[in-house]
């Protein structure tokens, strides 16, 4: 969230107060984040590979767990090459 403070109208004017919301930028990001790896072969591969494996173990809905499996997965291989391509900058 963004605050700033400004006048209208010159010396004397109106004090305007302005916040400004980032949620919803962040919550696009998100969005495009987590639809580019649903989409990407990679996860459909990972999810097929892990339902198969949760099915041969014959775990509770394995298609469900699968798909939060392998997107946990994704999602935080992502964050961890984030954090080594800054650490090594």
């Amino acid at each position: 969230m963004t605050l700033s403070i400004g006048t209208i109208g010159g010396k004397g004017g109106i004090a305007m107060l302005t916040i400004i919301d980032n949620h919803d930028e962040e919550m696009k990001l998100i969005v495009h984040k987590i639809s580019s790896i649903c989409l990407s072969t990679e996860f459909q591969e990972l999810c097929r590979e892990l339902e198969a494996v949760y099915r041969q173990c014959s775990m509770d809905n394995p298609t469900a767990q699968a798909f939060q499996d392998a997107l946990y997965s994704m999602l935080t291989d992502g964050e961890e090459a984030g954090s080594q391509h800054v650490q090594m900058h």
